[in-house]
């Protein structure tokens, strides 16, 4: 991993996060361009960049380090991944909103990552300061999250990359990933109208089976930007969606003239004769843009200058504590209509997910319940966004409280007893489901639940096994009450958890009536002392009390804590409730997904799972450890019991380095464990 003792210096650096880093990636440009015009501008700056062979979690890790062993300004972060989401609170953290993983999702057509929105919102949450590059990038993100106020300012260029003193043929280029969403089928349909044009492409090489179709198109593959750019008389941008485009502004440095669609970040700081706008989504005004385009001689490179003047006013603001919102900026707004952009994004994602009529087929036999479930989600799904934030369908998650947008997996009323969302629920796996409900939102415990999704390690406390429900208190009813009202389909509901947590109900009706539901389950009260609770009616009958409650209280198990604490104990109480199933293996190497049930494990034999790149291998070495050593290497993915994990548990933390998968080995065979393997 790489080492950050030799950045340490005197003066507070503003510090960059780039959890990408790659070439081809935009972030990636952005913060390099952004450190070098910082640091021309006086203000010292530097970039943490995430290495290949570390993970998420660690970069995390190395940043949180890095800000409390060095002085640092101010850290800036793109909202995607939570690059920052473990620096401490007393250093000021920027959000740069490039453009959210989840909201792309949405427009890909995907089934969006839960975890992705969470470190999103979690990075939004804690974030002092919020800017984006465009007025349509902080439009785009409101629709999904909430925040008080956004610096709008432009993206910077470093000056390296400026040159406009090229002779050009009357050539258009493409740069950028070969996707729908960046707008390739435009592309390919304007080669189409201009037979008599050059075109070339910058892009991986996944393009070249679109291309061969055209004779006038050239692929120059996935390095040639910097030739393209000096080669071509026009850049078009025609992808369905930028918060800015730094394609757009590189070409227009290098003296190109840009087409885009005008509903694009960048056009909202420059325009003709160096950029030329089409009504999005037209085919027929980007062909009259190009048309224009063709005759202009004018070139750009002093729009570098421009995005970084903005660039570095913008962060010297915020240095001042202060908003900046760059009046070049036009601010269009009321032009931009995020339904229809999503409608010609779905189609687009829609068609090309159109594959071989063989790839169905196989999936309808590997799979037929996705098969049908994605079949009806194409054919009658329907994404609305619309400018009453009442009718928003998707997720609004506001910055505080953060708990507050809490997705509700059941919602039960006494009113409406047959309201009860979570669906498919599996009794076999009821061992390791949790259930958290309150009588409102959980506004008074924001840090608390994001500290309990914290526990990446232990899965009853993760997703899908983790959900969350509001009761409706207001009725004064008894137990028995509802035990009559409400139907044993119902009832029968609730017995799919192992652990329900009652969080700040007064109401003890409310555990008795969970008990007679299932007397399996093991109904907790949490008590984060947000408001006074008379214990010596709810302690008989509750299994745990939890929190800061008077020690005079009596009932069968109290933990008495702070609210620091309550998560660690929440973990405790279902640790100690769950009741381990035969297949409840932990993943530790390359395992993406969870696995509970493994027809062919055996746990009364074997403590651990190896599955092998060739389970026939031979091996012809004469001693244990370089057996151990070829064991290891043949490993493609590793599953332990929970037992095993949490006694190993320190040496997983550093699993990703050989040696102590090695080590790990040939001490869990010496301790007398066994794996299976697959």
């Amino acid at each position: 991993m790489k080492s950050d003792s030799g950045l340490r210096g005197s003066d507070p650096v503003y510090l960059l996060l780039d959890p990408v880093n790659r070439t081809d990636s935009g972030i990636t440009r952005y913060s390099n361009s952004a450190v070098a015009v910082l640091n021309k501008s006086g203000i010292p700056a530097h970039v943490l960049s995430i290495e290949s062979d570390e993970s998420l979690e660690q970069f995390r890790q190395r940043v949180a380090t890095y800000c409390s062993e060095n002085p640092v300004s101010m850290v800036e972060s793109p909202e995607t991944y939570g690059a920052a989401n473990l620096v401490l609170s007393v250093v000021p953290v920027h959000i740069r909103l490039h453009f959210s993983k989840y909201i792309g999702q949405v427009m890909e057509g995907k089934l969006p990552d839960e975890e992705a929105f969470l470190l999103e919102k979690i990075a939004i949450h804690q974030a002092r300061y919020i800017s984006a590059p465009s007025h349509v990038a902080d439009h785009m993100t409101r629709r999904f999250f909430e925040y008080e106020s956004c610096s709008i300012f432009a993206n910077p260029l470093c000056e390296s990359l400026v040159s406009s003193e090229f002779e050009r043929e009357i050539a258009v280029g493409f740069v950028g990933r070969w996707h729908s969403l960046k707008g390739t089928d435009y592309f390919l349909a304007l080669a189409r109208l201009f037979p008599e044009l050059k075109f070339y492409v910058v892009s991986g090489d996944e393009a070249q089976a679109d291309l061969g179709r055209f004779p006038n198109v050239e692929f120059l593959g996935p390095l040639a930007k910097s030739e393209l750019y000096e080669r071509c008389h026009i850049v078009v941008v025609p992808s369905v969606f930028e918060t800015f485009s730094m394609v757009a502004l590189e070409a227009l440095a290098k003296g190109c003239i840009v087409v885009c669609w005008d509903h694009l970040g960048i056009v909202e700081y420059f325009s003709t004769p160096v950029l030329f706008t089409a009504k999005k989504f037209e085919l027929a005004s980007m062909k009259l843009a190009v048309e224009s385009a063709l005759s202009s001689k004018s070139h750009g490179g002093e729009c570098a200058e421009i995005a970084i003047a903005s660039y570095v006013l913008g962060v010297r603001a915020l240095l001042q504590n202060s908003i900046y919102v760059d009046p070049n900026a036009t601010g269009r707004v009321g032009d931009f209509d995020i339904n229809y952009i999503f409608k010609v994004s779905g189609k687009m994602s829609v068609l090309k997910k159109k594959g071989s009529f063989s790839r169905k087929l196989r999936k309808l036999f590997v799979n037929p319940r996705q098969f049908f479930l994605d079949f009806y989600r194409k054919r009658t799904g329907k994404l609305v966004v619309s400018q009453d934030r009442s009718k928003v369908v998707l997720p609004v998650v506001k910055n505080t409280p953060a708990a507050a947008s809490i997705k509700y997996d059941i919602d039960f009323s006494l009113e409406n007893y047959s309201k009860y969302l979570v669906s498919e629920v599996d009794v076999k796996h009821r061992a390791m489901r949790v259930l958290f409900m309150s009588d409102g939102d959980f506004e008074f415990s924001n840090d608390i639940l994001l500290k309990v999704d914290g526990f990446k390690d232990f899965w009853p406390l993760r997703h899908p096994n983790l959900k969350y429900g509001k009761v409706d208190c207001s009725f004064d009813w008894n137990c028995y009450e509802m035990l009559r009202s409400i139907p044993p389909a119902t009832r029968s509901r609730f017995g799919a958890f192992r652990v329900i947590f009652l969080w700040n109900i007064s109401n003890p009706e409310i555990a008795k009536f969970l008990r007679c539901c299932d007397p399996d389950i093991i109904v907790a009260g949490v008590y984060d002392g947000s408001k006074p609770f008379d214990f010596d009616a709810l302690s008989p009958h509750f299994d745990v009390l939890i929190g800061d409650i008077p020690e005079a209280v009596s009932a069968r198990k109290i933990y008495y804590c702070k609210n620091d604490f309550l998560h660690v104990v929440i973990r405790k109480v279902v640790q100690e409730a769950i009741v381990s199933p035969g297949g409840y293996l932990v993943p530790v190497w390359n395992g993406l997904k969870y696995r509970p049930g493994l027809e062919d494990f055996d746990t009364g034999f074997y403590s651990g799972l190896a599955v092998l790149r060739n389970p026939d291998f031979e091996f012809s070495g004469f001693s244990h450890d370089s057996f151990i050593e070829y064991f290891v290497d043949e490993l493609d993915d590793l599953f332990v019991t929970d037992q095993v994990y949490y006694r190993y548990k320190s040496m997983f933390e550093d699993f990703n380095n050989r040696q102590c998968r090695v080590d790990f080995v040939r001490l869990f065979l010496l301790d007398g464990y066994m794996f299976d393997v697959e």
